[in-house]
Parts: structure tokens; C-alpha cells; sequence
């Protein structure tokens, strides 16, 4: 959807560069506005629900009226909270994984047949820096979510003279 990426068209999904702008509304705003209303997200990913379903459903729940942007602003926020609650538990970069397989085995049959994931490192680092996500751990940074209106929990995921 151009409206939610600003992008014209879906890029192609297993190459290195250029997918975390297109990912970022997919994998984190939309997922965490249909986990608040108690959706269900593998719904989303098997394309029944669009990012335009998702905030006309936020809306009608909570009543507020927002715009698609506003509404993907709120699942953004929700994320970073999700996020920096798993960070305060103890995970970080090394949870963002795949399994061996889906690294080491080119695809089997459709349209991406016999391709690989060249460098699974390189894609997480552009999509932590489209997030505003810590390189090295993952995190959200103070400044994201400060950005999300998220600035105690920043207080508490980054003490002072952290």
C-alpha cells in the first residue's frame, strides 16, 4: 500500500537494501494496533486485513478519530513499549533471529525459487535504523521513544549515566 510506505511497489523481499521502509508499517505499527484491539495478526499477514482495516478498527474501538498516519503513529508507539519492556527483560539483537535453515536452504518451488537470504545482518541493521532500534542491541533508543511519547519508559530502560 502507497499510502502507508510511500512507496509505489513492494520490493523485492530477499534483497539487501531497501525493504526496511516498506517493512517497517507491516512489522511493527500495523501488528501492534490488531494486537491492542485483540485482532488477530496472522490474519494480517495473510492479507485479510489491510493497514487502512486495522485503524478503522482502532477507531471504532476507542472512538477517537485518527488518520491512517496517526493511527500507524499509535501501533508504532505500542511496539517501542513492547519492545523496550522485552529490552528490560533481557533481550536484545541476538532474539531477532531466523532459524539456520531459513538462512542456509535457497527456497523450494514459487516465484522465489531457489533464493537466499544473502545477509540477514545487513537487513536487520537497515530495519533497526528505519525503527530508530540500537545497532548493537536492538532496542528502541531514548530518542524513539522519547519521538513516541514513551520518555518514562526511556527514563527507566536508560537510567541517567547510561
Amino acid at each position: 500500500q502507497s499510502d502507508v510506505t510511500g512507496l509505489e511497489e513492494k520490493p523485492d523481499p530477499l534483497q539487501e537494501k531497501g525493504i526496511a521502509k516498506w517493512l517497517k508499517p507491516y512489522r511493527e505499527a500495523v501488528p501492534g494496533i490488531l494486537n491492542t484491539m485483540g485482532g488477530c495478526v496472522i490474519l494480517w499477514w495473510f492479507g485479510r486485513f489491510t493497514a487502512t482495516d486495522a485503524v478503522e478498527g482502532y477507531k471504532h474501538l476507542t472512538g477517537h478519530e485518527v488518520s491512517i498516519e496517526e493511527g500507524l503513529k499509535v501501533g508504532e508507539k505500542i511496539i517501542n513499549l513492547s519492545r523496550a519492556f522485552n529490552a528490560r527483560e533481557g533481550f536484545d539483537r541476538k532474539d531477532d533471529a531466523m532459524p539456520e535453515r531459513f538462512l542456509t536452504e535457497p527456497v523450494s518451488g514459487g516465484m522465489q525459487d531457489g533464493a537466499r537470504v544473502e545477509s540477514l545482518d545487513a537487513m536487520i541493521d537497515e530495519f533497526y535504523t528505519e525503527c530508530g532500534f540500537d545497532l548493537k542491541t536492538g532496542w528502541p533508543t531514548r530518542a524513539k521513544l522519547e519521538e513516541v511519547g514513551l520518555k518514562d519508559v526511556a527514563d527507566e530502560l536508560y537510567p541517567k549515566g547510561r
